[in-house]
């Protein structure tokens, strides 16, 4: 058989082969736009996550929770290893005193983000004055909150002064000896001291 008639016929399947996958991805293109002009998506759920993010600050500084709720929530669909919409959720639902859906969400957000000093301190907040949680479960949420941290000065701190809401002077005068050894310049840790040694003696 003459290869230049070979050749040829190669040609011509290979060519043939081309159009086909070409035509093939004409109709898959169109049947997705035919079927993406037939289905109405939510404004939120095409914003890309800063968007999103950005609308859920403008909500909330509007009081408009539900708003600012849903763009969050789409937001953490846009990028759901981001900690970020979960921390301002719980934020949300701490204002409005739905306490176990601020826990959820801030222990979402540390679950993306173990180490967030931002995130610990507002659920510290969650649990001391929300559920009020007792004195041993407090010292359980502080022991692996600084775990996690890694003794972050700023929890230390909050630990100490949890200490002296609760009336545990003796304790938490220690913790700022402590930090003032770390910073014996520093002027509020000296006054702290003076302080609590005052009220312990007096």
């Amino acid at each position: 058989m003459n290869k230049d008639y070979l050749k040829s016929k190669k040609d011509i399947l290979i060519t043939i082969i081309v159009i086909i996958l070409l035509i093939s991805a004409f109709l898959g293109i169109k049947k997705y736009v035919f079927v993406s002009k037939s289905i109405v998506v939510p404004e939120s759920s095409v914003l890309n996550f800063d968007e999103n993010i950005q609308k859920g600050i403008n909500y909330s500084s509007k009081g408009d929770s539900a708003s600012a709720i849903e763009s969050y929530k789409a937001a953490s669909e846009v990028s759901p290893s981001d900690y970020v919409p979960y921390s301002n959720l719980g934020s949300i639902y701490f204002s409005q005193k739905k306490f176990p859906e601020a826990e959820t969400a801030f222990l979402k957000a540390l679950e993306l983000k173990k180490n967030n000093v931002s995130v610990y301190t507002k659920l510290y907040e969650v649990y001391a004055y929300g559920m009020k949680k007792d004195f041993q479960q407090m010292n359980t949420f502080f022991t692996k909150a600084m775990k996690d941290t890694e003794n972050d000065v700023n929890m230390i701190k909050l630990y100490a002064s949890y200490l002296e809401e609760m009336n545990k002077l003796e304790l938490a005068l220690p913790i700022w000896q402590g930090l003032l050894k770390v910073e014996p310049d520093n002027v509020l840790y000296k006054a702290k001291i003076e302080t609590l040694h005052n009220k312990i003696q007096g």
